[in-house]
C-alpha cells in the first residue's frame, strides 16, 4: 500500500472534503488565501448572515435587560400568561 500524499491527509484536507475550503493557507500563505476568499465570497449571503446575527444579538440583549428590569416572574406572566398551579412553583 503506497503512502498517501501529504496534501490528502490531516484536518485541512478533511475540511476541504466536507465543503469548507481552507483558501490556500497550507500551500499559498495567508495573502493568497485572502485573495481567494475575496474572489469567491458571495457578498449578499455574507451580509444577510451578518444582519441576522446582529438582529439576534439585539433581540437577546433587549429581552435580557427587560427581564432584569421587570423581574423574572412578571416577564413570564407577560409573555406566557399565568402558569397552572402545579408549574408556578
Amino acid at each position: 500500500m503506497p503512502f498517501p500524499d501529504l496534501n490528502d491527509v490531516g484536518i485541512l484536507a478533511g475540511f476541504e472534503r466536507w465543503g469548507c475550503p481552507y483558501h490556500g493557507l497550507a500551500t499559498g500563505g495567508i495573502i493568497a488565501g485572502n485573495e481567494k476568499l475575496l474572489a469567491e465570497i458571495v457578498w449578499p449571503h455574507f451580509w444577510a448572515i451578518q444582519i441576522l446575527v446582529f438582529a439576534l444579538i439585539v433581540a437577546y440583549s433587549t429581552i435580557h435587560e427587560l427581564v432584569r428590569y421587570i423581574g423574572r416572574d412578571r416577564a413570564v406572566k407577560i409573555f406566557f400568561g399565568p402558569l397552572p398551579r402545579g408549574l408556578a412553583d
